[in-house]
């Protein structure tokens, strides 16, 4: 069963998603220090932030629909390579518009592939293996994102913030590379409505 589980295909979403979340611990082991010690950021202006990276997140069901004709396995690299370019222009902010900026262009990408790989899992085995492959790519995903977290304590007091970003974004662009060699017809038998559907009971 395992060699039946393990494909060729869902080999390489696990690798997709080891990188992505390498990239993902790189970025977010560094970020609060470097707002604080590079940016000389206060809490409030933080907080602000904090709340700004969650725009995305709002718009998610919009931004879906306007891509919801793509493959996944488009959707998903597209969304990798839109995180790689936020976080690697953080490397480049000196000031907090520019900030923004590019905290809004990787956190697209961020909310993009959040939903995005869990649906390629999904696609890529048969329904009873569903809650196995979540369960297996979110502890490839955790391992990554503490390996990513341990390179930082290792290596900050050496190399400085900076650098972890542009490492981050090469993490992301390898996972992405990989993703895209799935195969454009996942999901293919899930034929999903390109438009939006509002109904009275989904109001909360």
């Amino acid at each position: 069963m395992g060699s039946q589980f393990w494909t060729s295909n869902v080999t390489l979403l696990a690798l997709a998603v080891f990188f992505a979340s390498l990239g993902q611990g790189l970025q977010g082991g560094v970020t609060t220090n470097f707002f604080v010690q590079d940016l000389g950021l206060d809490g409030q202006r933080v907080l602000w932030l904090a709340g700004i990276r969650e725009i995305p997140g709002l718009l998610l069901i919009f931004l879906a629909a306007l891509i919801m004709c793509l493959p996944l396995s488009r959707r998903a690299g597209a969304a990798l390579l839109l995180m790689a370019l936020g976080f690697g222009c953080y490397v480049l902010v000196r000031s907090y518009l520019a900030l923004i900026i590019a905290a809004l262009v990787g956190s697209t990408g961020f909310h993009n592939w959040f939903p995005v790989q869990s649906a390629l899992g999904m696609r890529l085995v048969r329904k009873e293996h569903s809650g196995r492959i979540l369960g297996r790519m979110n502890a490839v995903a955790a391992l990554a994102s503490v390996g990513g977290m341990g390179m930082v304590i290792l290596l900050s007091g050496r190399l400085g913030l900076r650098p972890f970003f542009l490492f981050s974004a090469a993490a992301l662009v390898v996972g992405a590379a990989i993703v895209l060699r799935l195969p454009t017809d996942i999901g293919a038998g899930h034929a999903e409505t390109p438009r939006l559907v509002f109904k009275k009971r989904y109001w909360l």
